[in-house]
């Protein structure tokens, strides 16, 4: 890539800037930071394959640094926290720990992606079993993809980081289609221990062809893939089958994406 074709990417920069900073004055020198990184990172000859994606990474870098700056205290560092979030989603400038996260139930961010492909039955979606030494809802098949969108990043980038860690699944931002969120909210106990859970989940449908014999799971996550029938599994979920822990809402915002795409 050429440092003259970052120019085709200044739009796309500053609105990621402005859902990050809220205001077009913050999201100006976010972009241009944003640029000046980008341009000193091609200027030592590094291949990039999907920029979009990669300018999206470097840009939460630099907000983070931005935060740094701002409030004269440390950001907890990427893979670490997740950023707190208002009821819309958006990020407070506060970070919070995982473990925190969920013993108290603080409001934090995840990226879902669905993979769903057309069927002479109608609909399917690929669903994950969930490893048994998971923390929450051990062994239950869950959504296709799904993580927690850690401090200084953003939904899209964060799916398809996790698509690619668990499935082995390399998409690019053209690849998902961004639909909905929704929020999730729940208390329960697991192993003895109480798991809060509030979250704003950021949806995504993916419907290019995959074949599971040919994913590379990750193993910590996942103990399997298999593709269930989309009304089936709502169906089921809606009933509290203990088969499934995949959230309704996440399901309703597909059903809504298949009827509008005729998928």
């Amino acid at each position: 890539m050429q440092s003259k074709d970052l120019e085709n990417h200044i739009e796309f920069l500053l609105s990621a800037a402005l859902q990050k900073c809220g205001n077009i004055y913050d999201a100006e020198d976010l972009t241009q930071e944003t640029l000046l990184a980008a341009l000193s990172y091609m200027a030592r000859g590094k291949a990039i394959q999907d920029v979009k994606a990669w300018l999206l990474v470097v840009m939460g870098r630099k907000f983070n640094d931005m935060l740094r700056k701002r409030y004269k205290q440390p950001i907890v560092s990427i893979g670490d926290g997740f950023d707190i979030v208002d009821e819309n989603g958006k990020p407070t400038g506060e970070t919070v720990e995982r473990k925190t996260a969920h013993s108290e139930g603080i409001r934090h961010r995840t990226a879902h992606v669905w993979i769903v492909r057309k069927s002479d039955e109608g609909a399917e979606v690929l669903l994950q079993k969930r490893a048994m030494n998971k923390d929450s809802f051990p062994g239950r098949y869950d959504t296709s993809s799904a993580g927690h969108i850690q401090a200084g990043d953003e939904p899209e980038e964060s799916a398809i980081r996790e698509l690619h860690e668990e499935l082995g699944i390399k998409a690019s931002v053209d690849d998902l289609q961004f639909v909905d969120t929704f929020v999730i909210q729940y208390e329960k106990e697991f192993y003895g221990k109480m798991f809060k859970d509030s979250e704003i989940a950021f949806v995504y449908v993916y419907t290019k062809p995959v074949n599971i014999d040919e994913l590379t799971l990750q193993k910590e996550e996942l103990d399997s893939v298999e593709w269930f029938n989309l009304e089936y599994v709502y169906e089921e979920c809606r009933k509290h089958n203990q088969k499934f822990c995949a959230p309704v809402g996440g399901l309703e915002i597909v059903r809504r994406f298949v009827r509008g795409t005729g998928l």
